[in-house]
């Protein structure tokens, strides 16, 4: 259990390392231990077959936050099936500069198609490209370029998109896993662009880690 408490009311609480239990104690000096992961203790965990998985890939997207919630524990207790879904399906390649400044230019193309599908892929970006967004808007350019450039801005700038949230949701599986091919996979993310959200989260995921290892 980690060390800080934190008081909710008058019972004070602590979370594990791993993000699974959560201590409680009670003014008669018990200590009650809750299971965050939705399972019984002695329960085995269902196995899930590929379309299974598949769907909690998907819920890892969603506005609905108990049903991801589910997701991260379904795809945490199946890794043998969800570690090859999770390799095949994060974002492993860093967003390059000269595939930002294609799409940005690809904004003021003469077909509609053409813009419109910079436009979706620039608002799936992580916020690493949101500096080339500016500095672009910054620039002389015809007003549906700069009402693109501004709607882009505001989503990255509003609610995480549901791509990075999926992203950093699936970080999340892969940090409670804690096996040694989960560990690479975060491994790979890390290589990402550093100021990536993606690339900071699979980092801080690492160190902690290594911290509950170096635990005794």
């Amino acid at each position: 259990m980690s060390s800080s408490w934190k008081t909710a009311g008058a019972i004070p609480v602590a979370y594990s390392p791993d993000g699974k239990t959560l201590a409680s104690g009670g003014v008669d000096s018990t200590v009650l231990l809750w299971d965050l992961t939705g399972r019984t203790p002695n329960a085995l965990p269902a196995r899930l077959a590929a379309t299974d998985l598949e769907t909690r890939w998907s819920d890892l997207a969603g506005a609905d936050a108990p049903r991801a919630f589910q997701a991260i524990w379904d795809l945490t207790s199946n890794p043998d099936g969800a570690l090859p879904l999770l390799k095949a399906k994060l974002p492993s390649e860093a967003v390059l500069p000269a595939e930002v400044t294609r799409l940005i230019a690809d904004l003021a193309s003469d077909r509609f198609a053409t813009r419109d599908r910079a436009t979706q892929k620039l608002e799936k970006m992580d916020d690493v490209v949101e500096p080339a967004l500016r500095k672009a808007l910054k620039d002389n350019r015809a007003p549906e370029v700069r009402n693109r450039l501004e709607q882009i801005l505001q989503k990255l700038e509003g609610a995480v998109p549901p791509e990075r949230l999926r992203t950093l949701r699936a970080i999340q599986a892969l940090e409670y896993m804690g096996t040694p091919e989960a560990v690479d996979l975060l491994k790979s993310l890390v290589g990402g662009a550093p100021a990536a959200q993606q690339t900071r989260e699979a980092k801080a995921a690492l160190e902690r880690l290594a911290h509950r290892a170096a635990v005794p």
